[in-house]
Parts: structure tokens; sequence; C-alpha cells
């Protein structure tokens, strides 16, 4: 993910509450909504205190930040125009990453971009 995605993403969201330092294993997705395991809940920014921390570690660190000059993955882009983070995913799913990380970044990215994912704090 790009370094200012990732700040823009940690500062629109510091002052919201999450049960969870990691969604992918700190939520129950049997029923097909995310459902904190712990309900015990803080702000995201004293749950991560940092930008890269937010991103890296919410997702089981399938995420990983880098600069902006890099390849990177981006959460807002001109819907009009070709989807930037197609070329970003082939890239690593190519070669760019192995097997495994390769897989959890387009997975992934495909989750985030689609919109598929909900939560729900019961």
């Amino acid at each position: 993910m790009c370094q200012s995605e990732c700040d823009q993403w940690f500062a629109a969201c510091k002052d919201d509450y999450t049960c969870s330092d990691n969604w992918y294993q700190g939520f129950n997705f049997s029923t097909g909504v995310g459902q904190c395991v712990n309900q015990t809940c803080d702000t995201i920014e004293r749950t991560f205190g940092s930008s890269t921390n937010f991103c890296e570690r919410i997702w089981n660190y399938s995420i990983k930040v880098v600069s902006n000059t890099e390849r990177c993955l981006k959460l807002t882009f001109d819907p009009s125009a070709p989807n930037p983070n197609d070329a970003v995913t082939a890239y690593y799913y190519k070669g760019g990453q192995s097997g495994q990380q390769a897989h959890s970044i387009v997975t992934l990215a495909a989750l985030l971009l689609s919109g598929s994912m909900q939560f729900r704090l019961i």
C-alpha cells in the first residue's frame, strides 16, 4: 500500500473504535458479517499508534506499506479511469512477490476495493 494512502486511511479512522488489532483473526466472519471476538474496544490511534502499524497489522501483515515511488495499492482513485491496482496486483502475482504473499495481496486488494467486507460490533 502507498504510504500516503495508509496515512490518509489512518487519519480518517484514528478516532474510530476497534475491538481488535488484527481484523483477519479478531473477527468471526462465519455469518458473512465480521463480529468482534474481543468485546473490549479502543480508538484506532491508541490501538495502533501509527499509520504504518495500523495498515500492516490490521489484516495480519498481508499489507506492506511502501514509499509512494514503489508499486503500491491505492484506496482512492478515479472510478471512471482504469483501476491502478490491477497493474500492481498483476505485478506481484506474476512474480514481484512469492506465492502465498502474492495471493494474499491480490485477495485482500480485491476485498478491500470491492467494498464487499462488512463489520459489526455485537
